[in-house]
């Protein structure tokens, strides 16, 4: 968990854990987004939107079964 302080790596590691107990789900990207968090280029906004979208319906089969639907 490249970049993360030592909160942020504990954070992860036990939103991993929750996950693999069940009780959340975990919808991230394959590679990271490269992107700034206070970006306004339109042109990278869509494109990071695009990618969350896909990786959203790729997954939407498990995300129905979480939500019980």
């Amino acid at each position: 968990v490249q970049g993360l302080s030592k909160r942020g790596v504990k954070t992860t590691a036990a939103i991993r854990q929750r996950a693999a107990q069940g009780d959340v789900l975990v919808i991230c990207p394959d590679k990271p987004l490269n992107i700034s968090r206070t970006s306004k280029n339109p042109d990278e906004m869509q494109r990071v939107y695009e990618e969350g979208r896909r990786i959203a319906l790729a997954q939407i089969d498990e995300i129905r079964r979480f939500l019980g639907n």
